[in-house]
């Protein structure tokens, strides 16, 4: 190489703050760059140096300890070079260090140029959904910033994740700004999010074979930032049910958003994450409008059931609001808390897995009395003392039949009808598009997963 050669610029190489997605405790990347003379150089003794002889490594920036080993760049032309950085462990924030390394002589020198600093190695997430996953919560909660949770910021540069967590018009408090604290403070593990999310998003700007134009964002944000992801933030479907989806047509479509991303991402246990509907207050003449809510719940539930890797929390008792359909900044601050007590056990393997309540089956034990059994209970089933007002709804040929008692006893609930019921009946739990009431464990206080039309057995 000419003598004059005294400089280096990065071509390819992780951006600034960026984090990278770990494998087994570690993450791997390309460096590519060129030298170049840097007519500048204004150091008292200018070095110049042979390609053979320039490493890269990482090291770490809280005491300036290499972290890896050096890793010699490649040169065919003695212009343009490349590496490959191995076994990068999880932590930081590191830098990409570029030297000159003369192990004859015992000299190593930091050569001239750009650095990438302040790179974290841990787990990305991609957001993706509608408001609710990018964060409308208004009000006031407490979430220090800290530099190991970060945000792809607009799709297009790493930074601290901070409020709000999106940059387009309306976004405030997100729920996944706590999770991803609780992640960083519980398994101590940087996290990178990534907020595809967009308010008032349909399911088809996520299919491929439909609009698809968030779906395609998607894929080109990840190729951009140049990382894997560890699994999908999910929470949709409000669009669906204000336009009167049934459950069958959300799950076919929830399916196929999976499918295409687990096939592109090549990762076929890809997990995603899910939120069931929250409440929506606007007062409805329609009856309709209450059906499509909870078939879309349904479809939400089935997902979990149904698809492999696909989780799903309830989000019913979310009743403090900020408008009419979005959870305030102390709710998302719960519903954040409630998925990282999800994702923690269930990728971390640190504590115990989330039990949610969810319906196992539903008897009937003669032809007035139906017996529900749940799953997912660690003490017992509460009703809040509901009354008349216990949220199950038993229908017969569309007739809703009304329920003239009923007891519960650990993980079931024994209702007696007030009409004779047979094959066809079918029976939901916190049904409509605002359910006032509904039951949980008593306990963790984690609510019943919502159902809609299951059969009952006879």
């Amino acid at each position: 190489m000419a003598e004059k050669m005294n400089a280096f610029r990065l071509t390819k190489a992780p951006q600034n703050g960026a984090v990278l997605q770990r494998i087994n405790d570690r993450a791997a990347f390309e460096v590519c760059g060129e030298f170049f003379a840097d007519p500048t150089d204004d150091t008292e003794q200018s070095m110049s140096f042979i390609a053979d002889k320039v490493v890269v490594r990482m090291i770490s920036e809280n005491d300036g300890a290499a972290v890896t080993p050096y890793f010699p760049v490649k040169s065919e032309d003695g212009l343009h070079f490349s590496a490959c950085v191995t076994d990068v462990p999880t932590g930081g924030p590191y830098t990409l260090d570029v030297s000159y390394l003369n192990r004859e002589r015992c000299s190593q020198y930091p050569m001239r140029g750009e650095r990438r600093r302040h790179i974290f190695v841990g787990d990305v997430y991609l957001v993706a959904g509608q408001s609710n996953a990018a964060g409308m919560g208004m009000g006031r909660v407490s979430e220090e910033v800290t530099e190991a949770v970060r945000v792809y910021r607009n799709l297009s540069y790493w930074d601290v994740a901070s409020f709000p967590l999106t940059d387009y018009d309306y976004a405030k408090q997100s729920m996944m700004l706590s999770f991803g604290k609780r992640i960083w403070e519980k398994a101590h593990v940087p996290v990178g999010l990534i907020p595809i999310a967009m308010g008032g998003a349909p399911i088809e700007r996520f299919l491929l074979d439909k609009k698809g134009d968030l779906y395609r964002k998607t894929l080109t944000a990840l190729d951009k930032c140049g990382t894997d992801i560890c699994a999908v933030l999910w929470y949709q479907g409000c669009n669906e049910g204000g336009e009167r989806w049934t459950t069958e047509q959300y799950l076919e479509a929830f399916a196929s958003f999976v499918n295409h991303l687990r096939s592109d991402l090549q990762n076929p246990t890809l997990p995603v994450f899910t939120f069931q509907l929250n409440r929506y207050i606007i007062p409805q003449d329609e009856p309709s409008l209450a059906e499509s809510y909870s078939a879309i719940r349904e479809a939400q539930r089935r997902a979990a059931l149904q698809i492999a890797n696909v989780f799903v929390l309830p989000t019913v008792d979310g009743a403090s609001l900020s408008d009419f359909i979005h959870g305030s900044a102390a709710t998302n601050r719960v519903l954040g808390e409630r998925l990282a007590a999800q994702v923690l056990p269930t990728l971390y393997g640190r504590g115990r897995e989330l039990l949610v309540p969810s319906v196992q089956s539903i008897k009937a034990i003669s032809p007035r009395e139906l017996l529900l059994t749940f799953d997912g209970i660690q003490s017992f089933l509460y009703d809040f003392h509901a009354g008349v007002r216990l949220p199950i709804r038993v229908e017969m040929k569309e007739k809703v039949i009304s329920i003239a008692s009923y007891s519960i006893s650990a993980n079931q609930l024994r209702v007696t009808l007030e009409e004779d019921v047979a094959e066809g009946a079918t029976v939901s739990a916190q049904y409509g598009n605002d359910p006032k009431y509904w039951l949980c464990d008593y306990d963790s206080q984690i609510p019943l997963l919502s159902f809609t039309h299951v059969p009952v057995e006879f």
